[in-house]
């Protein structure tokens, strides 16, 4: 039987302080207050790309951000359009 006792941790937690949009390098540093600053992150889109097996990028992961300026003029290129997609 195991028995166990309390122990107090500290755990380091890392907040976005800023963003940058990968495609024009828009930047928008992000206000302290925790919900002031997760509106301000509502302006960009994170994406994240897992390739896998068979792929030319097998096994690599991509993490970027797009400014919404940015995320319209790349789905306008799109032959297709996203679902949801109005405009």
């Amino acid at each position: 039987m195991r028995k166990y006792e309390p122990v107090e941790k500290v755990v380091k937690e890392y907040q976005v302080k800023s963003v940058s949009c990968n495609k024009c390098g828009k930047t928008k540093e992000l206000d302290r207050d925790e919900y002031k600053g997760m509106w301000q992150l509502e302006e960009f889109q994170a994406f994240h790309c897992n390739f896998g097996y068979g792929s030319k990028y097998d096994e690599e992961q991509w993490k970027f951000d797009l400014c919404e300026a940015c995320l319209e003029e790349l789905i306008n290129t799109f032959k297709i359009k996203p679902e949801g997609y109005h405009k």
